[in-house]
């Protein structure tokens, strides 16, 4: 267990290693006829380790819970590359039938392509200038540029 100032188990690591070792201590040190007085009542040594038992299987539930939860993901994962190449093929299945722009295909869950938006003037005008520049920067220099690939910087 961790070392704190607390008495107390503050993690569920702690609190899962704080059970095993109170079932060892009832175990050991409590003999079947003594009685412990627990929150006012009297309690026996196999009620005390049914208790501790039954909160210890809590524990092991979310460890097997767990395993069995990485165990399908890594089954899950090993489909991947086959389910995306039966979706992609799914989706050409589905277009040829009801066209790529069909919003059929959303019953099928998949999105229809939809037409590009229309730029606004400002856009436009950003996108010629942007145009201008890439062709004037091409032109402007017949030497290739460092950096690219087969040039040496």
């Amino acid at each position: 267990m961790s070392k704190s100032t607390t008495i107390l188990p503050q993690t569920l690591g702690d609190t899962e290693e704080c059970l095993r070792l109170l079932e060892q201590g009832i175990e050991s040190e409590m003999s079947t006829t003594t009685h412990w007085t627990l929150a006012g009542e009297k309690v026996s040594k196999h009620d005390l380790l049914t208790r501790v038992r039954l909160y210890r299987k809590a524990f092991a539930h979310v460890h097997e819970a767990e395993k069995a939860f990485h165990e399908a993901t890594k089954g899950r994962d090993l489909l991947a590359p086959e389910l995306s190449d039966f979706l992609a093929d799914m989706l050409a299945t589905l277009v040829s039938q009801f066209g790529r722009k069909s919003q059929k295909l959303e019953d099928f869950g998949f999105r229809a392509r939809k037409d590009a938006r229309s730029l606004t003037a400002e856009q436009t005008a950003e996108k010629v200038v942007r145009a201008r520049r890439t062709r004037q920067g091409q032109t402007d220099s017949n030497t290739p540029k460092s950096g690219g690939p087969g040039v040496a910087a």
